[in-house]
């Protein structure tokens, strides 16, 4: 019985790789940073719409003249209780 007990706690403690530790965790931490650099390529580095661009400095002038409309009585940071 001692016999099979320890088998078992020696595959479940044997390594599957030869490779030392510090190898085995830079080649998965390696393969992670690569699936997700694949993932973001493929996901996230091009718009959708191409054709829908607008100009930065229409932008930055369209936010500006909503900031500047706001009500210049009111403070931006809302205040505890209100």
């Amino acid at each position: 019985m001692e016999q099979t007990e320890e088998s078992i706690e020696s595959v479940y403690l044997k390594r599957r790789s030869r490779l030392p530790l510090w190898m085995e965790i830079a080649v998965v931490l390696g393969l992670k940073i690569a699936m997700l650099y694949a993932i973001w390529i493929t996901c996230f580095s091009h718009p959708t719409a191409k054709h829908m661009h607008v100009d930065d400095a229409q932008m930055n002038a369209h936010m500006l003249n909503q900031f500047s409309q706001s009500d210049p009585g009111r403070s931006e940071v809302p205040q505890k209780g209100q």
